[in-house]
């Protein structure tokens, strides 16, 4: 039983090792399994862990680079790639020192070897190469600044085997910093070598800032001015008007440029300043001061003042001169209008003052000039305007005065002018003045309306008699006022018919003795009123020639004159015409290339044109008309073209006939004074017998002016005069055409059908063919006496 019962023992403890077996290997099996998910996760884990990190060094800004102990790359991220251009598989492998900027090369080693060492991380500069250069860094163009931190990295036991690199690419931030650097040398250079000097203020308008170049234009260091106060260094007056505005360009944070005061240096010497300055905001637009420039112009301030004074004022009187004096009309003008006052304006010219330099010379009429424009600054206030417009011409400008007051100190200026004399080399010079005043401002009136109504009142005041003053007031009814309103308002109708081309050429025939090929007419002007009325010249043609219109005037009948002449021309129609031409035309040499310029646009004849020129004009009247010689070269001038020339009002201006050897001419226009007593009046059919003789001689052809009937007629055939112009043979009228048609062919002898003589075809015996001889010496000398009592009688 022990035995069995042993037995039974034995059997269960063996299947309880069995079992126990069984179970340990179910337990183990069950371990194993739990180990490896264990391991499989903690490895998936650490793989995700990796390419977290390979993600985030991939996609980082900086340049990440693992290397071992030796330098050689191990791991770089796709910054590399980025920014120097290389693979990752090109850079693993490479050595750090010699894949670097061969300066840096020493730097990497011992880097390198620092951290490896077990030291802090070490932060450094240095280049790395662009891919294109990276077979070879000792020949490298291109490469990349970057920041670099160098750091251990240790294994599990704790010993560092490896380095981590992080760089970045600051060239840009490289590249504006060197910028930045040579900027700021620069503007120190310009700063401490510029004639100007820069300056900055704070807020308050105090110095934070003042470059080295203030010490040669104010005389400070710069240290002496830091913290002072700018308007305060700069201005010693609160009125000084550049302070005014310079503050009041601050208190608005307003720029202001190139403002121009007088100042005075650290010495007290004056200096003249042109200083800018623009506001400072700072990265918030706060307004945190001013910068600005200055610079010393004291040399070109007085230079610039010494050239306007040159321009501006009269070099003998040192008065002001015309345009000076117009700026100041036209600025009194509007003062006057803004604050509703009035002042006046004179005009004043001397009397026959061109006597003195003719009879005492130059230097003479300088010292009454002198004389005169001391008196003239002596009569009036120190706020008037006293000027020299030219010659012997003065202008003053009146402020806030009304026309009593100023009528009475202009009576004053007379009476001083007239009592004063200059004693010249044992000599007393004297002379008058007329003057003429008008008041401003007037309701739609320039300051050039208010200079031709002065000017006007003057002229107006010689006219009644010189050393006078007339005023052209608004409620003046005189005639004289009222003519010097008629003549500013034909200055304004002559130039409204000048713009708009509204006039009329009328033509008159002049007939000749003997047939001719081609008729001859005289050109005339005709202008209209406002009224549509044919306005005589007398209205207009002073109003020309005193506001310089009468040459334009006269350039637009030349030309309507040679259009008219070109029409005919083409239309086969053959005819002369002349043309006369003003004082301020004849002899001007700028009109001549004007006239050949036509002439060639309208393809005329110039044979075909006669140009009248009057006598007195030509020789007689020196203070207007030009110079004798001018006059004869600008004949000479249009005679070489082809011109003609015709003398008109002959006899009214000469003293000898030997005037006819001067200008070049080939007709001579008798005066009408001549001719309308030539059958009554024995001393004036005398005179015209000898310029006929004298013009016959000469080869001149001569024509007689105002024959108005056919007793005048038959006395200038017997005479030989060799043309007629007069109302017994035509008027003057518009239409050209009809004029040729109809005296086409016409003689003076067609217009005597009441004589005899000419009925039965004997004018040949009374002497129309008849040459007259030689003029006795006394015929000559009773002629010219009775040119000189004509003469007289003119300036009457």
């Amino acid at each position: 039983m022990l035995f069995a019962y042993a037995e039974w023992v034995v059997l269960a403890a063996g299947v309880a090792l069995v079992l126990a077996g069984v179970v340990w290997w179910l337990v183990e099996q069950l371990l194993s399994v739990k180990l490896e998910q264990a391991v499989v996760a903690r490895t998936q884990r650490m793989e995700a862990v990796s390419q977290r990190f390979r993600l985030m060094a991939d996609n980082a800004y900086d340049l990440i680079a693992v290397c071992d102990g030796e330098g050689r790359m191990e791991y770089v991220n796709a910054a590399f790639t980025r920014v120097c251009g290389f693979g990752k598989e090109e850079l693993r492998g490479r050595e750090l020192p010699l894949w670097v900027h061969p300066k840096f090369k020493e730097e990497m080693v011992q880097l390198l070897a620092q951290v490896v060492r077990g030291g802090a991380p070490v932060e450094t500069v240095m280049k790395f190469p662009l891919a294109s250069d990276a077979e070879s860094a000792s020949r490298a163009q291109g490469w990349v600044d970057v920041e670099l931190v160098a750091q251990g990295l240790p294994d599990t036991d704790w010993v560092v085997r490896h380095v981590v690199l992080h760089a970045r690419d600051v060239s840009a931030r490289r590249k504006m910093l060197d910028e930045l650097a040579r900027n700021e040398q620069r503007f120190k250079d310009f700063a401490s070598s510029s004639a100007d000097w820069l300056w900055e203020t704070d807020v308050a308008g105090s110095f934070k800032y003042v470059s080295p170049g203030v010490v040669n234009v104010l005389g400070y260091d710069p240290d002496e001015l830091l913290g002072a106060g700018q308007l305060e260094i700069l201005f010693s007056s609160s009125e000084d008007p550049a302070l005014e505005l310079i503050a009041s360009r601050t208190e608005r944070r307003q720029a202001y440029k190139e403002m121009e005061f007088w100042t005075k240096t650290k010495s007290g010497e004056r200096v003249c300043l042109r200083m800018s300055g623009v506001p400072i905001m700072n990265n918030f637009q706060e307004f945190v001061g001013y910068r600005g420039a200055a610079s010393n112009i004291t040399a070109n301030k007085i230079e610039r003042d010494n050239v306007f004074r040159l321009a501006t004022t009269d070099h003998l009187t040192g008065l002001l001169n015309r345009p000076r004096f117009k700026e100041e009309l036209e600025r009194a003008v509007a003062l006057a209008r803004r604050h509703n006052t009035s002042g006046v304006v004179i005009f004043i010219d001397l009397d026959r003052f061109k006597e003195v330099n003719d009879t005492h010379g130059h230097e003479a009429g300088d010292h009454i000039l002198l004389g005169l424009a001391k008196i003239l600054r002596e009569s009036v206030r120190a706020t008037d305007i006293v000027a020299r417009l030219g010659g012997d011409e003065f202008g003053i400008i009146m402020h806030n005065v009304d026309v009593a007051a100023a009528s009475a100190k202009a009576q004053q200026m007379i009476e001083r002018i007239g009592a004063f004399a200059v004693d010249y080399r044992g000599t007393r010079l004297s002379t008058t003045m007329s003057m003429g005043m008008v008041q401003y401002p007037q309701e739609d009136k320039s300051a050039d309306h208010l200079v031709m109504t002065a000017d006007l009142a003057m002229y107006r005041a010689k006219d009644m008699g010189r050393n006078r003053l007339f005023v052209d007031a608004d409620d003046a009814t005189s005639g004289a006022a009222g003519s010097v309103r008629a003549q500013l308002k034909w200055v304004e109708r002559l130039r409204y018919c000048l713009d708009h081309n509204e006039f009329e050429m009328h033509y008159q025939a002049i007939v000749p003795m003997r047939k001719k090929k081609r008729p001859l007419f005289e050109s005339l002007l005709r202008i209209y009123d406002e009224n549509g009325k044919v306005a005589s010249p007398a209205l207009y043609i002073d109003a020309a020639e005193h506001f310089g219109l009468i040459q334009r005037l006269d350039l637009a009948v030349v030309r309507r004159v040679f259009e008219t002449q070109k029409q005919l021309m083409e239309e086969g129609v053959e005819v002369d015409v002349s043309i006369n031409l003003s004082c301020r035309t004849l002899g001007d040499p700028a009109v001549v290339p004007k006239l050949k310029a036509l002439m060639e646009e309208t393809q005329i004849d110039p044979t075909r044109i006669i140009f009248e020129v009057t006598e007195t004009m030509a020789l007689h009247d020196p203070a207007e008309m030009r110079d004798i010689g001018e006059i004869r070269q600008f004949i000479d001038s249009l005679r070489q073209m082809g011109f003609r020339f015709a003398l008109d009002d002959f006899g009214t201006g000469f003293t000898s006939f030997r005037y006819l050897k001067v200008l070049d001419v080939d007709l001579v226009k008798i005066d009408g004074e001549y001719i309308k007593n030539l059958t009554t009046d024995e001393d004036d059919r005398l005179f015209v017998e000898s310029m006929v003789h004298l013009c016959r001689g000469l080869g001149i052809e001569t024509i007689a002016e105002f024959v108005e009937n056919t007793q005048i007629l038959e006395s200038l055939l017997e005479l030989g005069v060799e043309g007629g112009q007069g109302w017994l043979f035509a008027k003057p009228m518009p239409d050209i055409r009809a004029l040729v048609k109809e005296y086409k062919g016409k003689v003076m002898a067609d217009y005597l059908d009441k004589l005899p003589l000419l009925q039965h075809g004997k004018m040949e015996e009374k002497g129309v063919e008849k040459v007259v001889e030689k003029a006795p010496e006394k015929v000559i000398e009773k002629a010219e006496k009775k040119a000189t009592e004509k003469k007289a009688k003119t300036r009457e």
